[in-house]
């Protein structure tokens, strides 16, 4: 069957209004009259077939329903409408393994598909780009939950309601990788998840910031985490701390081989050197393995002008700002002020003038001091007593009372020596140079005895203090004679004529004196 024509009119229309219809015989054109109609101007209402194309002048419409306006296609010569008005509207593709093709004109005068509903492989194919404009959702999950829009200044990816939010690289040896502008005019990768590399032991892959990429925390981006190609730096420009919270903190070298510093949860913080410990915190202070290098000065806290300075092959002990020791390279210490060396509280010397160097006894009233006039070595308690001593045996005593003790802790004389055994020399003097005595002081045949010897230790003199208070000589005895040739020589005794010149001149009875060669005695 040709085309068919259907004109403006309606089934309403009189068939006088008609004024003829063509049709088409398979030969030619027929035309047929009103007259010859008669009633049939109505398509069948039982349904037909139709071989050939139904034109719809514009703004006529192809209606459906019992109504006749539950569904309208109709064209109204600029746009083509499906308007349905009833219900919903179905577009379904019954045959297996189908599609249901949409398309459009594809910008160079053909038709390509934009979204395709694809029967044989159960999916929704979009074709072409698809644009959502401004405030307009792309929308996923039965309850909308995850939200996909730009709102004319931001872009958005958010998962609202219940469930977390996942984002993959499912695929093997991949990266994922996080762009943005490098402030130039183009785009760099900040950072990326690098599927290819594991990081030791995990089979997670790691995630790599490029050189210069910063992490930034903080609203005006105080702390600062980054590489420059050469070093590493964590930086915190802005106000505050920067606070590390762990029970237990470690600092390793490249290589987890060696350990740099370690930090204790109520312990100890400890410092390395080449995995070797050498400082680490007490309860009390400090514990140092070896040295302690100092730059310029130990300071006192709060207390600054109290400190232990450096200088140049020198050092300086200060005491409320002034230098109170030095010790130089010559090792020779200045003192401007007392420096105690034990319990300070236990000091009362009378002298106590500046420049002094006490070391005092811990708990004791005593010590040893010195100052611009003396060495002091000294107890001030009245009921002690200053021993000095060898191999841990006193050897010397001071007692309070003063008295000097050599074999006795209890000095009953200024200076007591005693000995425990008889005939012994308790006071010796020894030739230089070799160790013969050439005087002594002791005990000999009971009784107390001084002796005097030459250099080969022949006695020469000796003076004994036997019952009867006698002495002894060995040898001449010279007065005024270096080299006495007689056992008694005097030499250099002064000349007066009688005994009344000699009292003129002031000696006295018993005194000598010689006339001539005559040796007299003042009576």
């Amino acid at each position: 069957m040709a085309n068919i024509k259907f004109s403006a009119f309606t089934q309403k229309v009189a068939q006088a209004d008609v004024d003829f219809l063509v049709g088409y015989t398979g030969a030619d054109n027929v035309r047929i009259t009103p007259a010859a109609l008669g009633d049939g101007i109505y398509l069948p209402l039982g349904g037909g077939t139709m071989t050939g194309n139904v034109i719809f002048n514009d703004g006529v419409q192809l209606r459906f329903g019992d109504s006749g306006a539950d569904c309208l296609m109709y064209s109204d010569g600029s746009d083509t409408y499906i308007q349905p008005n009833n219900g919903n509207f179905y577009i379904y593709q019954a045959v297996d393994d189908k599609d249901i093709s949409l398309q459009c004109d594809d910008g160079s005068g053909g038709v390509t598909p934009y979204l395709t509903l694809d029967g044989s492989e159960v999916e929704t194919g979009f074709l072409k780009t698809t644009h959502h404009y401004d405030n307009v959702q792309a929308r996923f999950g039965d309850s909308g939950n995850l939200r996909i829009y730009h709102d004319g200044s931001d872009s958005y990816i958010k998962q609202v309601s219940t469930g977390n939010l996942y984002i993959q690289q499912d695929i093997d040896n991949a990266d994922m990788l996080f762009q943005a502008d490098n402030g130039s005019g183009a785009v760099s990768t900040y950072f990326y998840l690098d599927g290819s590399l594991t990081n030791g032991t995990s089979v997670l892959g790691a995630t790599r910031f490029p050189d210069n990429s910063k992490i930034y925390m903080g609203t005006g981006g105080d702390l600062e985490i980054y590489h420059d190609g050469s070093n590493s730096y964590i930086s915190d420009g802005g106000t505050g701390r920067l606070i590390i919270k762990t029970d237990y903190f470690e600092i390793d070298n490249a290589a987890g081989t060696e350990a740099i510093i370690e930090g204790i949860e109520n312990g100890a913080v400890k410092l390395y050197y080449d995995s070797a410990q050498k400082l680490e915190t007490t309860a009390t202070g400090i514990q140092v393995t070896d040295e302690v290098s100092i730059g310029t000065s130990i300071i006192h806290t709060g207390d600054t002008d109290t400190k232990i300075s450096f200088g140049t092959d020198e050092i300086v002990l200060t005491t409320a700002g002034t230098d109170a020791v030095t010790v130089d390279s010559s090792q020779n210490a200045t003192f401007a002020g007392n420096v105690d060396l034990g319990d300070a509280t236990n000091i009362s010397m009378s002298a106590s003038t500046a420049g002094q160097l006490r070391v005092l006894g811990n708990g004791y009233t005593g010590g040893i001091a010195l100052d611009a006039n003396a060495m002091y070595v000294y107890h001030n308690s009245s009921s002690r007593n200053l021993i000095l001593g060898t191999n841990e045996t006193a050897r010397l005593t001071i007692a309070s009372a003063g008295n000097v003790g050599i074999g006795t802790t209890a000095p009953t004389a200024k200076l007591d020596v005693k000995s425990s055994g008889s005939n012994i020399d308790e006071i010796s003097l020894i030739h230089s140079g070799n160790t013969t005595k050439i005087a002594s002081l002791g005990q000999e045949s009971g009784h107390g005895s001084l002796v005097l010897r030459n250099n080969s230790g022949t006695i020469q003199t000796r003076l004994s203090a036997g019952g009867n208070s006698s002495y002894i000589l060995n040898s001449n005895v010279g007065i005024g004679a270096s080299a006495p040739t007689a056992a008694l020589q005097v030499v250099g005794l002064v000349e007066y004529a009688d005994n009344a010149a000699a009292l003129t001149a002031g000696l006295t009875a018993g005194a000598f004196y010689r006339t001539g060669d005559l040796l007299k005695v003042v009576h």
